[in-house]
């Protein structure tokens, strides 16, 4: 059964993936998948991107499509990291890898584009890893539980002072990244920096190089490492939720939120967390000042809904890819079906006639 892939190291450029077979057993055939399958909710080919930092090790490129018996990888790409395990993306489409043989990437590097090549029923990638050993799960790898390279003591981030290798305790009554509660030891343990967040928010925090999870900065010792934001915001000032970001209490907020320019009504005594809410002093949800920016109001004007009319502005391309939408669809007008922060599904035209139901970025989109 197919399910979203809660990760942190993405593998598709739209940052939407899917699987739709996972590594271990299949049956009927009762042999083993060596990896996952890997398909882009926002549906089309996507560009694959590198999971983590690495060197590219192997390319086979010049596979037209299908084939069961020779290059059944299809088209693919083999990066080795420092942690000494081993990454391959196949079934790409032919002639849209990007690197050669000897390339250092840099995690998040487009390494060629999703596709249907080799022994392959439809579009999609394969993702494995491999330990030095033997193929192994790729899905501690991905959500950031086991290292692709090397801890490097004193490696810092860009813009705070929390450092791999680092030590650090949790705040007591403290949830992990994803609203779990830890186990009681946790709030007693010294535990090691293992990795940090791409926007340095979040550590892994483990122990003798064991991942215990991730946790937010501000709910460990390290925060006294990180700028304080206090400086940032005060009492009625207006803000507005980052992309992804939860309340305090773990709860995800609903989608609105993020659409929205808040006011700080109150900020908590450890100046950490803010109350906000809405301009006429309606209280919102406490959250931490390192989930919020200050931008401009969005007018409602330019929200986009569920039901809403809408144009799709001229050179737009379809979510999470490069390709272009035809000049003919932008004289249409059509109504949204669903609406996911940035992203947008939409259905019929107003005539009835066309049914595109493809997902487009909002950006691109204009309100009739």
């Amino acid at each position: 059964m197919a399910f979203k892939m809660n990760i942190k190291n993405h593998i598709l450029e739209s940052k939407q993936e899917w699987c739709t077979y996972d590594f271990g057993t299949r049956e009927p055939e009762y042999r083993t998948h060596k990896g996952v399958d890997v398909i882009n909710d926002a549906g089309g080919a996507c560009n694959v991107i590198a999971a983590a930092d690495g060197e590219v090790v192997y390319v086979q490129d010049g596979v037209p499509g299908y084939d069961e018996k020779v290059f059944t990888a299809g088209n693919f790409v083999r990066l080795k990291h420092t942690n000494g395990v081993y990454t391959r993306y196949l079934h790409m489409v032919n002639g849209s890898i990007k690197v050669k043989m000897g390339d250092k990437v840099k995690a998040g590097a487009v390494l060629g584009k999703e596709g249907n090549t080799g022994y392959s029923l439809g579009t999609h990638l394969h993702f494995d890893v491999y330990d030095g050993q033997s193929y192994v799960d790729p899905m501690p790898y991905l959500r950031g539980e086991k290292l692709f390279n090397k801890i490097t003591n004193g490696n810092s981030t860009k813009d705070n002072g929390v450092k791999i290798g680092a030590t650090c305790t949790v705040n007591k009554g403290a949830k992990f990244s994803d609203g779990t509660t830890p186990a009681s030891f946790v709030y007693t343990t010294t535990f090691t920096v293992l990795n940090i967040s791409n926007d340095n928010t979040e550590v892994l925090i483990g122990l003798n190089g064991a991942a215990t999870g991730w946790i937010k900065v501000v709910d460990t010792s390290l925060a006294g490492s990180v700028p304080s934001t206090t400086t940032l915001f005060k009492v009625g000032d207006k803000c507005r939720v980052k992309s992804g970001a939860k309340f305090s209490n773990g709860v995800t907020p609903d989608e609105w939120v993020f659409e929205y320019e808040f006011k700080i009504l109150s900020l908590s005594k450890n100046g950490k967390e803010a109350k906000i809410g809405t301009t006429d002093g309606a209280a919102t949800g406490w959250i931490y000042l390192s989930d919020l920016y200050k931008g401009k109001t969005t007018s409602a004007a330019t929200v986009i809904r569920v039901g809403d009319r809408v144009k799709i502005k001229k050179n737009a391309s379809w979510f999470g890819c490069s390709n272009k939408i035809n000049d003919w669809r932008n004289e249409k007008i059509w109504i949204v079906e669903e609406v996911v922060k940035n992203r947008a599904v939409l259905g019929r035209d107003t005539t009835g006639v066309f049914n595109i139901m493809s997902a487009i970025d909002v950006k691109y989109l204009i309100k009739q």
